[in-house]
């Protein structure tokens, strides 16, 4: 008998492939053989095609019909229910929209480390379309014996990836510039919370009605989301109040009291715990507001903890 992995090497040539399939039916006999053998050779073409077919979908899209989806009966997350702004690039399915330079007021009196309101200035960047997502992680990550997916809601691949700490995501993003040669980072708070606004002032990301626009604790059910599922903001983001924390470059700080001006990542007092924002699905609504600032660890690997990208221009 012939091992699995030779007969894989005979399937590859077509001319080795029937000269071997010939012999099996002068030895059992061509009129039994001779349906089954087509047949399998159509499987071995199908799974091909299908798997070529699967892969360009992915590297072209970066989404696909998760379980939860089919499930549910959930809108699937495909770039044509996702791009209605203007999305300027993608690289392993992450889509990133480029958001204009401008100038907001940051912040809020409604908490002690909100205040006091102050004027930034935030030059033009881009940044993830939705929250890194389980699938684009992995794409990125790339195969392993282990599990490479450090999430536990992993029965929906276009759901947030979750359970990564601060360095996890330093350690993703250096190894997707690598792999394509940008600049890719976390944003600043500012940056976050400019773009969150999207020129507005709403209580939310994008509205005063949280359910329209979030994941919470009062509509979650105890999970995160497929990405872009919500209504997106004015410039076309996805999810920026709750469904998970959103990891920003900043490092903790007691207040606004000192934050730059420039809209870049205050990076003082204590590095050892890192800024988050946006709420998440464990969270009440006062957490998915636009002016929240709250902050892990930066070693915390959470499961209502991710990400989302931004890029700096060239």
């Amino acid at each position: 008998m012939k091992s699995s992995s030779k007969l894989c090497q005979l399937c590859g040539s077509s001319y080795v492939f029937r000269s071997f399939t010939g012999a099996i039916e002068a030895l059992v006999g061509e009129h039994v053989m001779k349906s089954r053998i087509v047949w399998l050779w159509w499987l071995v073409l199908g799974v091909f095609w299908n798997s070529n077919a699967w892969a360009t979908r992915v590297a072209e899209d970066g989404f696909e019909t998760t379980p939860e989806s089919s499930a549910t009966g959930s809108t699937v997350v495909t770039p044509s229910t996702l791009s209605q702004t203007t999305q300027q690039s993608i690289d392993f399915g992450i889509w990133m929209v480029r958001i204009p330079a401008g100038r907001f007021e940051m912040g809020s009196n409604d908490n002690d480390d909100e205040n006091p309101p102050h004027w930034v200035s935030v030059g033009a960047f881009e940044l993830g379309e939705t929250e890194l997502t389980q699938r684009q992680w992995k794409a990125v990550m790339g195969w392993s014996i282990f599990d490479n997916n450090p999430s536990r809601f992993t029965d929906c691949d276009d759901c947030p990836v979750e359970s990564v700490d601060w360095h996890d995501v330093q350690k993703f993003i250096q190894k997707l510039n690598q792999k394509t040669g940008k600049r890719y980072r976390l944003p600043s708070e500012a940056e976050w919370e400019y773009a969150c606004r999207a020129g507005g002032r709403h209580e939310y990301c994008g509205s005063d009605d949280v359910e329209s626009v979030a994941w919470c604790s009062g509509n979650s059910r105890n999970k995160t989301h497929l990405v872009g599922q919500k209504q997106a903001n004015a410039w076309g983001l996805y999810d920026m109040s709750g469904n998970v924390h959103e990891w920003v470059q900043n490092c903790s700080n007691s207040s606004c009291n000192g934050a730059p001006s420039d809209g870049s990542a205050w990076e003082g007092e204590y590095c050892g715990s890192c800024v988050v924002r946006g709420g998440s699905w464990n969270n009440s609504p006062w957490r998915a507001r636009a002016a929240n600032h709250n902050w892990f660890d930066a070693s915390v690997r959470s499961i209502d903890l991710g990400f989302r990208l931004a890029r700096t221009l060239p």
